[in-house]
């Protein structure tokens, strides 16, 4: 189990390398070693509670004009609480 657990955390550490060199490749990685699912909304909370991902590499991820992308900065979006703010 805790092989199992620290091959997990090497894969994440790995993912979350690739994210700050490639976002494309990054998030790749990540669905396809099932560190996170397919869906904007997964994605999304990944961008959002990760640390030490780079803020320019989540945003060039969160800008690229395609459905998929777009549909993860609306759930990124959402995961914010803009209460009492001015904007």
């Amino acid at each position: 189990m805790d092989t199992e657990e620290g091959a997990k955390q090497k894969n994440l550490a790995m993912g979350k390398k690739k994210f700050n060199m490639d976002p494309k490749k990054g998030i790749e990685f990540l669905i396809l070693n099932s560190l996170i699912k397919e869906t904007p909304e997964e994605v999304a909370q990944f961008l959002y509670t990760e640390e030490g991902l780079n803020k320019t590499a989540s945003g060039d991820y969160l800008g690229e004009k395609n459905d998929f992308n777009e549909a993860v900065l609306k759930a990124f979006v959402e995961l914010h609480d803009f209460t009492d703010l001015i904007l």
